[in-house]
């Protein structure tokens, strides 16, 4: 017979009361499955063994013995192949007890977080995708994470709101203004010895309180450094209930502040600015972040985004869709641009198309390393990496053969020749034919010209000819080569760096 976790004792008062410990869920990391290589069934049964063996030193009370058994009771869930530990309902103690063991690394609370986000299901396209009998489309293994960070112009936006208009600003603002409060301009509110210019920018000790004290401040930038969180803070020590910001080199950029706040672009300062000379008490209310649907066109490169080339590897350029919402090349925030392959990075992804390719281009774990290898990697890092002991070969692939889906040389030097494998995924036979955006400057010759697969898992090699007619001048010229076979388009975008050309 078991014995209870709860131990019930009678005072002599004759009232009942009850020791019960307080059990929290703890996650407990062991390391890497790949480094200490087990089965499933001697990861669990080790996980109960150190699990019970806790549990009875942490229990003295009359001597009560936990046992293997009820060590199995408490735990939730076992990890054996992401990584090697298992999640249990503890005590504080007994998660303390367990980080001090030597095969344990560490023992985390488990926490529940909300979701961050609102219709990003929507604006991928998630919520369109046909669930077919035969397509297994979900799992129970994490393949990736979907970083959904704002994208200018289709994403949340707050609202400064006033008697007589309201304009458009960028933030996130959860925070609630329930009423209308009396606006005025930092540079008017100058902390004594303070300049009305220095004032203007709501830095630490340049406002005065007494001027401040229950009113939204407009503030406005010094430097494209300045730190515009700080800024709110400021404000917010000074006695004022909110923020605007005029800064025009921040467009799209979700900054949240500790007091209801909001950036404008300078068309809406010069509004706000000339109500506010009209009025003699002019007032403002913040409104919550919104979400703003189906905008047109979506998405753009945020001006935020980091640009390429890839500061470790320029050879490598990440590629998806670069169609936006209407049919037209993405382009980039706020100039309207058209975007290149350094703009958007991966791009923007498409789900639909990612269940069934067409077309993949393949690699496995000696293809990784000798990528790595070609990158200079030492003994030591693929050590740590891979935890094996290994090399390089004395002759290593040069990345710009490594099998990704994009093709980037950064020093091309005279002609070259560049190698790509794809495989086949779909049913039956079938013929991709060959499409040539050829960057400027630069004759692409592709052999062979058009690939014939006759069943699923087939593999095709090609290689393309590069001959430069004339150097880049430092930069990169971009470019494109696309495979079809009239349902699929399997795109490869091209970005050469030409040093020098054929004599």
């Amino acid at each position: 017979m078991n014995t209870p976790w709860l131990a019930l004792m009678v005072n002599p008062t004759g009232n009942n009361f009850c020791s019960c410990p307080i059990l929290q869920h703890y996650i407990v990391y062991m390391g890497d499955p790949n480094l200490t290589p087990q089965n499933s069934d001697s990861v669990i049964a080790a996980n109960h063994q150190l699990l019970a063996s806790v549990i009875g030193r942490l229990v003295p009370l009359y001597n009560l013995f936990i046992s293997y058994d009820e060590a199995k009771a408490v735990t939730v869930h076992h990890y054996t192949k992401s990584f090697i530990g298992f999640s249990a309902m503890l005590t504080p103690q007994q998660a303390q007890q367990l980080s001090e063991e030597d095969s344990v690394v560490s023992v985390l609370e488990s926490k529940m977080n909300k979701i961050h986000t609102t219709h990003s299901w929507d604006f991928l396209g998630i919520n369109g995708i046909k669930q077919q009998p035969q397509l297994d489309t979900a799992s129970n293994v994490i393949v990736g994470v979907i970083d959904t960070e704002p994208m200018a112009m289709s994403s949340e936006n707050s609202k400064c709101l006033s008697l007589n208009f309201w304009l458009q600003g960028f933030s996130i603002n959860p925070l609630k203004m329930d009423s209308f409060y009396r606006l005025i301009n930092g540079k008017d509110a100058p902390a004594p010895g303070v300049s009305s210019a220095n004032a203007s920018f709501c830095k630490n000790n340049t406002l005065d309180p007494t001027l401040i004290k229950g009113k939204i401040v407009v503030c406005t930038i010094e430097a494209i450094t300045d730190n515009r969180r700080a800024k709110a803070t400021f404000v917010k020590q000074g006695g004022g209930v909110g923020m605007i910001l005029i800064d025009a080199n921040v467009k799209g950029i979700g900054f949240q502040f500790e007091i209801p706040g909001t950036i404008i672009l300078q068309a809406a300062a010069d509004q706000l600015l000339a109500y506010m000379s009209a009025e003699k008490n002019p007032v403002a209310r913040i409104a919550p972040t919104t979400t703003v649907l189906y905008t047109k066109p979506a998405p753009i490169v945020a001006g935020f985004s980091s640009r390429g080339p890839n500061a470790v590897n320029p050879d490598i350029l990440k590629v998806a869709t670069v169609i936006d919402s209407t049919q037209n090349p993405l382009t980039r925030d706020p100039s309207g641009a058209l975007a290149t392959p350094f703009d958007y990075g991966a791009g923007h992804i498409n789900i639909n198309a990612s269940l069934n390719p067409g077309l993949i281009y393949d690699f496995d774990a000696n293809d990784v390393i000798d990528f790595l290898c070609s990158n200079g990697a030492t003994p030591a890092q693929l050590n740590n990496l891979t935890g094996q002991l290994m090399s390089c070969k004395p002759s290593t692939t040069p990345s710009y053969n490594f099998n990704y889906p994009s093709i980037g040389v950064s020093n091309m030097k005279r002609n070259l020749t560049v190698y790509r494998t794809v495989t086949y995924y779909g049913v039956g036979p079938t013929v991709y034919h060959l499409q040539i955006n050829p960057p400027e400057g630069v004759g692409v010759m592709v052999t062979p010209q058009k690939l014939v697969f006759i069943k699923s898992g087939e593999k095709a090699t090609y290689k393309i000819d590069f001959m430069p007619s004339k150097t880049s001048g430092g930069s990169f010229v971009f470019g494109s080569l696309t495979w079809s076979n009239g349902v699929h388009s399997v795109r490869s975008p091209i970005g050469l760096n030409v040093l020098s050309v054929q004599e």
